[in-house]
């Protein structure tokens, strides 16, 4: 028999919430590092990008 999230004494719904608050926190920071990951990456391909389109477009390196 599994405890509900939520159950009826303190204790058990205290933890849950110290448990959710705590997967929450680690969600978002795993997704704040995956945001600036792809972000650093199109940056980093764009430069790229540009630099190799100046060099066999238009010629200037």
């Amino acid at each position: 028999m599994k405890n509900p999230p939520f159950a009826d004494s303190c204790g058990t719904s205290l933890s849950s919430v110290k448990a959710m608050s705590l997967h929450m926190f680690i969600l978002l920071s795993y997704g704040l590092a995956l945001v600036v990951d792809v972000v650093l990456y199109l940056v980093y391909s764009t430069k790229n990008y540009t630099g190799y389109f100046c060099k066999t477009v238009v010629g200037t390196s």
